[in-house]
């Protein structure tokens, strides 16, 4: 099990670069993609560490 969840953070990690590098070819700030980036993960990591806690 641990060979197929390292298999998907790999998968999920180029999925990412892929979009950055067409966000930033499109015009996207840079900047701008890492804040929505940070908004995204605290949307995201905020209700599963209040309900697991």
């Amino acid at each position: 099990m641990p060979a197929v969840a390292m298999v998907v953070v790999q998968v999920a990690l180029a999925g990412m670069k892929v979009l950055y590098k067409l966000a930033v070819d499109r015009g996207m700030s840079l900047l701008m993609l890492i804040t929505y980036r940070y908004i995204f993960c605290s949307a995201f990591i905020c209700p599963i560490a209040f309900f697991l806690e």
